[in-house]
């Protein structure tokens, strides 16, 4: 009679395909669109961000370097030594070296040197995120303000509002060259460098890593898992419902008039669940496999993770199933479908991970079942072993056992309200 249940349950779902297609079509939309649309961004492809620059020199450097020492000669003497330091130090060509050499800078930029004459239509046109202008007599009055009392010069920098990101990018490694270079004039100036001068922010690299040296997770990955998360939720709503239909139609009545324990049909129902949850599952990690080739290896800790998120899901149905029966009322599972289920999604990282940002926001989401089997599953992705992810399995499994005793507490007995 159990299994006869089971089967009730499940034909009774499959004759109404629209509720079931949308908890399968709506994940899947969901994850091809955000992990089309935000993969290259937060993986750091350097196509999304390729910062275009504009360098306008007025002067010829190497001219005004000449000058320089030529004036500087004249008015305060100069050794061969500081020369030779001074050589290692042209402003404008350090600026090119780090922008244009730099091998880690030329994955997100593109810089251009433009004719002072086209400056006006670099700007009309806007297609630069920063135009670098420099005057004439900025390299000679650089090294001029050295050893005198002369005015520091100044080249301006355009950023387009238009493009926040790119123009905040380049500001910060202006800002960051002005200040390093800042000091090695000074380090040059005092003989301490005699060396080729090598600026710091010219030999920066950058990588993703996690705790442990664990790779990152791909953004197709978490969205995929975190969508499915989400979804996986609203079956408890959509078996309660439907649960309650039969009590409304008096299915349930003849169930008790067959002397069935109202046990055995609430645990029909978690039962349910967990077959519909997990068939939901393994679809739409099917489709992520195929579609962004996410691995699934070790299969048998996904498995594990996924079995029981489906049993927390399940007893959840329970729970709301007692719930509407003994208050003759389907509001449980509405209330559940409309609003709970996108309040848990929000807590336990489904649109954001804020483990990044809010630990404490984290870490009260990885007590909700969602955000448990979450963490669960990208710790796997990231390495990790049975023993890392058991603190999510307990978690799991406290929230399917007060489920569990609460659903059947609540849940009307033979003779009950029915």
């Amino acid at each position: 009679m159990f299994f006869a249940l089971i089967q009730k349950q499940l034909k009774i779902l499959f004759r109404s395909p629209q509720e079931w297609l949308v908890l399968l079509l709506m994940p899947i939309a969901l994850i091809t669109i955000i992990g089309f649309a935000l993969g290259s961004l937060m993986e750091g492809s350097t196509e999304a961000f390729k910062v275009n620059i504009a360098i306008v020199q007025h002067e010829d450097e190497q001219q005004e370097f000449a000058a320089f020492l030529q004036e500087a000669s004249e008015i305060i003497g100069m050794d061969e030594q500081v020369q030779k330091s001074l050589t290692q130090m042209m402003p404008i060509s350090k600026l090119k070296e780090l922008l244009f050499e730099n091998e880690e800078m030329k994955q997100f930029m593109n810089v251009t040197n433009i004719d002072p004459k086209d400056i006006e239509k670099a700007h009309s046109k806007g297609d630069y995120g920063a135009i670098i202008e420099v005057p004439n007599g900025f390299t000679k009055q650089f090294f001029m303000s050295i050893f005198t009392e002369e005015e520091k010069p100044t080249f301006k920098v355009y950023l387009n509002d238009n493009k926040e990101i790119t123009s905040t990018v380049v500001k910060s490694i202006l800002d960051s060259y002005q200040y390093q270079f800042t000091l090695m004039t000074e380090l040059a100036t005092k003989d301490f460098i005699n060396e080729d001068i090598s600026l710091p922010t010219a030999n920066f690299s950058s990588s993703i890593q996690t705790i442990n040296q664990q790779e990152p997770v791909s953004t197709s990955a978490y969205y995929s898992f975190s969508m499915s998360m989400m979804f996986i939720l609203y079956w408890a709503g959509t078996l309660a419902g439907q649960a309650f239909l039969e009590k409304h139609f008096h299915i349930f009545d003849r169930i008790i008039l067959a002397n069935i324990n109202p046990s055995i049909y609430l645990l029909a129902i978690i039962v349910s669940t967990v077959i519909l949850s997990m068939l939901q599952m393994f679809i739409l990690f099917a489709y992520a496999h195929f579609m962004f080739d996410i691995s699934y290896d070790p299969w048998p800790l996904y498995l594990i993770i996924t079995f029981m998120i489906a049993l927390v899901v399940g007893t959840i149905a329970a729970l709301l199933s007692a719930i509407n029966y003994r208050f003759n009322s389907i509001e449980a599972s509405n209330i559940f479908g409309s609003s709970l289920v996108a309040i848990l999604a929000l807590l336990g990282g489904s649109f954001f991970n804020f483990s990044s940002f809010a630990p404490a926001i984290a870490k009260i989401g990885s007590w909700t079942p969602n955000g448990a089997a979450l963490q669960g599953y990208l710790t796997i992705q990231q390495g990790g072993s049975f023993e890392q992810i058991t603190p999510y399995i307990a978690i799991l499994s406290i929230l399917a056992t007060i489920c569990f005793i609460i659903a059947f507490l609540l849940f009307p007995r033979k003779g009950g309200i029915a």
